[in-house]
């Protein structure tokens, strides 16, 4: 494992493709079967730390996606469609199957933990792991994080109304 004060390795870049749009990845490792982990909302692969890491270590190959419209992944920014989950997941387990190293387990940090929850039957997981936050934020953010949270939740509510839901705002 890296030692504490190293930055964790951010893996090896790799993409695919689903309805037109690029989706990108990180894989950690090369064993013979997947574990797929999701990043939360409003967030992106690099938000695993180090668990890829460990789980490469322990022989697996680890497959952290960028959902569509985060991180380095193409869509319409700050949108979690869950159809459109559902057709990033299927492609990144295609690409797994492709390399002879089928999706075994599926987990996620926060909401993507809840993404891993709902697909794990479809993906036929034998391991499901999620890290899901408390069921409230507002103990963790400050006076000053929960106003802008607030705000953001707010701004976007309003660029609907008007008429801009194409328009993503990042909270």
């Amino acid at each position: 494992m890296p030692d504490a004060f190293e930055p964790w390795p951010t893996g090896t870049s790799v993409t695919t493709r689903t309805k037109g749009l690029r989706l990108h990845a990180r894989r950690y490792g090369d064993g013979p079967a997947t574990v797929l982990l999701l990043h939360g909302l409003a967030s992106e692969s690099r938000e695993l730390g180090a668990l890829p890491t460990v789980l490469a270590e322990a022989g697996y190959t680890v497959l952290t996606p960028d959902l569509r419209g985060h991180g380095r992944s193409q869509g319409r920014r700050g949108r979690l469609d869950p159809e459109a989950i559902r057709e990033d997941l299927d492609a990144w387990k295609a690409w797994a199957a492709n390399r002879d190293a089928p999706v075994r387990a599926i987990g996620g940090h926060s909401l993507g933990g809840v993404w891993a929850l709902a697909n794990a039957p479809r993906f036929k997981a034998k391991a499901v792991l999620a890290l899901c936050s408390p069921a409230s934020i507002t103990h963790q953010l400050n006076a000053v994080e929960q106003l802008a949270y607030r705000a953001g939740g707010g701004l976007q509510k309003l660029a609907q109304r008007v008429g801009y839901d194409h328009l993503a705002v990042p909270y």
